[in-house]
């Protein structure tokens, strides 16, 4: 099978399903990931959402599911770089990563006076959701790999795939709808991500409780979205 079944049964089913359910569930292994979307049991193969999930080469089937990190000496993409990684693989595994990586290269705290609450140049929860939610709304049937570009005054991230469904330029970012809900439902149940919808919000309130800017978002396009995050 082309998909991590230890992935999906050791990281993802607790998650999914309850202590008493998954004791007594004596179903083939497809039957369980049929019944969480994860397997096409009439074509007798994995859906795309579990190739991206737990995919043993994501990457092979679905050669955008990557991002691509860059931290630039300058601001603009004209300035030398002095760093770049890409994180690849199943998507469980790569949200933990990029999640770890947050924590120790971006999250920095601003010096203070002794005795006020610490402060950073981003707010870790803004930086989770924004790169979350590039991860979850995405179009996948792009090649290219969503952009996450650190600058010496900004982060800015941008994803193929615009709005979608019911969110309009003129509702956004009150109205919300999903491209991949399969992939928006497993982030809930990983802990990613919560299921209200409310992710853009909750990250500008973190960036302006922190002291940055309000972000400001690029979503015109219909193929393409984009958010850029200010220093502190």
């Amino acid at each position: 099978m082309d998909i991590n079944l230890e992935i999906f049964k050791l990281s993802y089913l607790p998650t999914a399903i309850d202590e008493e359910t998954l004791a007594l569930n004596g179903r083939e292994i497809t039957e369980q990931l049929a019944s969480l979307k994860f397997y096409d049991l009439k074509a007798n193969c994995p859906t795309n959402a579990a190739i991206l999930l737990f995919g043993k080469n994501s990457s092979f089937f679905i050669p955008g599911a990557a991002v691509q990190y860059v931290r630039f000496t300058g601001n603009d993409g004209a300035s030398d770089f002095e760093y770049e990684h890409r994180f690849e693989g199943d998507l469980t595994t790569q949200m933990r990563v990029i999640e770890d990586f947050i924590k120790s290269q971006l999250v920095k705290k601003v010096l203070h006076n002794i005795g006020e609450e610490h402060q950073y140049v981003y707010p870790l929860s803004a930086l989770k959701e924004l790169i979350y939610n590039a991860i979850i709304r995405r179009d996948y049937q792009s090649n290219a790999a969503i952009k996450f570009y650190e600058f010496n005054d900004r982060i800015e991230i941008s994803n193929a795939g615009g709005l979608y469904g019911k969110a309009r330029p003129e509702n956004f970012p009150q109205e919300n709808d999903y491209r991949n809900p399969t992939i928006a439902e497993a982030a809930y149940n990983l802990g990613y991500v919560n299921r209200f919808n409310l992710g853009i919000q909750r990250a500008t309130m973190a960036l302006i409780k922190n002291g940055n800017p309000e972000p400001e978002f690029n979503f015109k396009s219909p193929n393409s979205f984009s958010v850029k995050i200010f220093k502190k």
